[in-house]
């Protein structure tokens, strides 16, 4: 565009010029080495703006074969989310789920299990160390304040006292209509690998402070060795298998069991050698006495 009569010529723009702010945009990382290998390294703040696309991702793993990409999307379709929601498909057992609503990440995840076209979906939460072989222990759980008082079974005043024990996820339509005073419960997320506690304390302003009791509606076992839900780490096989000692040979000495029929072994032939008899003997005889 020409500039106006009268006007200075503007200055020509470089290429630099036409580029985004490098304050707008994260810059690329520097390379370094690591063991011998061109390495890279992000900042914690680098990987949480990375994974603000993934807040409501969740994976689904089936365990004995899957449904195809194309009756997954289409019973996903017919479920009517409230939002939008993608599918893509990890490996050959998982699949990412990745909603815009919490409302529809909730009600996928609190279902823990779908069945689609005769294959078992488990669901779990994906996380920022997500691995195929390892499943998340973080897990929606629910928890019951039994004895609550009444003016704190308001929803925020909840989600505070459920924050100290996990993010809090959704209060019951009970609770939250006051129909049943006498317990206030809400779903958490729980990290199994922690010991949750059994007790939190609430200081209720200035009429004192009360311990209050926490009960857990059902929290799966998790396996801290395999990194899998369904059995605790002493039952797990893999580690069983692994602490096992070896076999201990037997040597050949050791006497045989009592039921055990002995071997018998025919004895060896002796061969003595031949004598020959001298003339004289054959003269007489055998050379026995007559």
């Amino acid at each position: 565009m020409a500039a106006p009569p009268g006007a200075a010529e503007p200055p020509p723009r470089t290429f630099a010029d036409i580029l985004p702010d490098s304050n707008e945009t994260s810059p690329l990382r520097p390379p370094e080495r690591f063991k011998g290998m061109p390495a890279v390294t992000f900042s914690d703040r680098d990987v949480s703006q990375f994974s603000q696309k993934f807040k409501y991702a969740l994976v689904g793993k089936f365990a004995k074969g899957r449904p195809s990409m194309a009756d997954l999307r289409k019973t996903f379709d017919q479920i009517v989310f409230g939002g939008a929601f993608s599918l893509g498909l990890i490996d050959q057992r998982h699949v990412l789920l990745n909603f815009d609503h919490e409302t529809d990440f909730q009600r996928c995840w609190l279902r823990k299990s779908w069945s689609i076209r005769g294959y078992i979906m488990r669901i779990f939460k994906w996380t920022l160390d997500f691995r195929p072989d390892m499943e998340s222990p973080i897990v929606p759980v629910w928890i019951a304040f039994e004895g609550l008082p009444p003016h704190l079974q308001d929803k925020r005043a909840i989600y505070s006292i459920a924050n100290l024990i996990g993010k809090p996820l959704k209060v019951d339509a009970s609770t939250l209509a006051h129909n049943r005073p006498s317990v206030a419960r809400v779903c958490i997320e729980l990290n199994v690998c922690n010991t949750p506690p059994k007790q939190v304390w609430i200081t209720n302003g200035s009429y004192g402070g009360f311990a209050q009791q926490v009960s857990y509606e059902y929290i799966p076992p998790y396996c801290l060795g395999c990194r899998k839900f369904g059995h605790s780490q002493v039952d797990c096989r893999n580690m069983q298998t692994a602490l096992q000692p070896e076999p201990r040979r037997e040597a050949a000495t050791e006497t045989p069991p009592a039921n055990q029929q002995p071997l018998l072994v025919p004895p060896r032939k002796r061969w003595r050698p031949v004598h020959s008899p001298s003339p004289s003997e054959e003269e007489h005889g055998d050379g026995s006495a007559p």
